[in-house]
């Protein structure tokens, strides 16, 4: 696959909110199909290209959509910052998901496996209990 573009500043300021949804979509299919392949730094530039157009539109007509790619994209990213262990990427990615779903086990599970491999065994532990409380 091919990345729409190497710069994430080559994405047009005037996108329309269509096409940027099927840019960043098509974005986090390739991505996808690398990760299956092994290939995780590949998967990483698409999924944070697909992320660059989402974040160029700041349309509130299909907040929607755009809140549901973000959601994959950043659960897509944090699963691959696990895979290339860089643990703190990896929580952040997955904290942006919980944001934008506070309930997501995959985003709980991904944050708690980064802190885990970074040795934050306290704060893994701690952000399970406010999980759990809350």
């Amino acid at each position: 696959p091919d990345i729409d573009s190497d710069d994430e500043d080559d994405i047009p300021e005037n996108i329309s909110i269509e096409e940027a949804l099927a840019k960043a979509e098509s974005n986090k299919d390739a991505g996808n199909l690398c990760f299956k392949q092994g290939k995780h730094e590949e998967a990483a530039l698409f999924y944070k290209k697909g992320l660059a157009f989402i974040e160029k539109n700041d349309s509130m007509e299909e907040k929607e959509s755009f809140d549901k790619l973000s959601l994959s994209l950043n659960l897509n990213l944090s699963a691959v910052n696990n895979k290339l262990e860089l643990w703190m990427k990896s929580v952040k990615h997955a904290t942006t998901a919980l944001g934008l779903n506070q309930k997501s086990d995959k985003a709980l599970f991904r944050r708690g496996i980064a802190y885990s491999r970074n040795g934050d065994l306290d704060l893994a532990k701690k952000r399970k209990r406010e999980v759990d409380n809350g």
